[in-house]
């Protein structure tokens, strides 16, 4: 694949400066076949056993995420005619996107906030933690992305949930520290999503990181004002690029000294930032070592 040379200049810089992640394997990775996932619906199905026969009557062989409960790669391109999947059964998800629902992790009772939610892969999670209990609002800007959240939601039979097509800073205005917790998949320059999308290139170079970290930091500011004391924000990305994703929390916290980074136990697959790193605490799933798309994932409390 031919990548976008300021790219690979941020890449190379990137490993020069972190020689704890390699650089072996990492270009050749943009080459590979993407990987196709399915998320099986926990409000749908309560017994594991019937999620590894469903994978059998898909002629899929039986390869858990990781990162996910529920979740399993697949080779074949679910949903279409599949009524499993129009019975809100299980949701194709690419896997290394289902890591912030998990560690977000919403409970029953809980008033929560999906801030960028479409197609709503992370939103049905999030209200299959919640049973119906609670309130989960999911927000998207984009008014034609907000059907396909629509669609996804109304299929996956999640109770308790209120769809926005709102702007962040009119969600902060009217629900000042409202949510327990919120959920900001932002939107990014899309590096991670190179060897998926074939646009994705050509977006970059028009809405890259120069367009994007500002976009972040403004999403986050309305997050911070929604929030409860206590609370909690799960930022995630599918880009490389350290501006938009460590630095970018790190500028947030020195704005908001009041917030710190939760740290997460070790999950196979995922690489996890130690004390020595940029953002400690903070997750990342590598193309080259691990069986996902890259993506960029930290937890952060108030």
């Amino acid at each position: 694949m031919q990548l976008p040379d300021s790219f690979v200049n941020e890449m190379n810089d990137f490993f020069t400066r972190h020689n704890e992640v390699p650089r072996d394997g990492f270009y050749e990775s943009f080459d590979k076949v993407p990987l196709k996932g399915v998320r099986f619906s926990r409000s749908k199905i309560t017994c594991s056993d019937k999620e590894t026969e469903f994978l059998g009557d898909m002629n899929e062989e039986i390869k858990p995420v990781s990162w996910c409960s529920g979740g399993y790669y697949v080779n074949n391109e679910p949903g279409g005619r599949d009524p499993l999947y129009h019975a809100g059964v299980y949701y194709p998800q690419e896997p290394s996107a289902m890591l912030p629902a998990q560690v977000m992790a919403a409970k029953p009772g809980e008033i929560v906030l999906d801030l960028c939610a479409a197609p709503g892969g992370k939103a049905c999670r999030l209200g299959e933690d919640m049973h119906g209990k609670g309130i989960l609002v999911a927000n998207e800007i984009s008014f034609e992305r907000s059907k396909a959240l629509l669609r996804n939601i109304e299929r996956s039979g999640i109770e308790g949930l209120v769809i926005l097509n709102e702007t962040p800073e009119n969600i902060a205005a009217r629900l000042p520290l409202f949510f327990d917790k919120i959920l900001i998949d932002a939107p990014c320059s899309g590096e991670g999503m190179f060897r998926r999308d074939k646009n994705a290139c050509k977006s970059y170079m028009n809405y890259g990181p120069k367009v994007c970290v500002p976009l972040q930091e403004s999403i986050l500011e309305a997050a911070d004002k929604c929030l409860k004391e206590g609370g909690s924000i799960v930022y995630s990305t599918c880009t490389f690029c350290v501006d938009e994703d460590e630095n970018q929390i790190k500028r947030f916290i020195e704005r908001h000294p009041k917030y710190h980074v939760k740290a997460h136990p070790e999950i196979k697959g995922v690489t996890h930032a130690g004390a020595d790193s940029i953002l400690p605490g903070s997750m990342r799933i590598w193309p080259h070592m691990s069986e996902g798309d890259g993506h960029f994932c930290v937890h952060i409390v108030k």
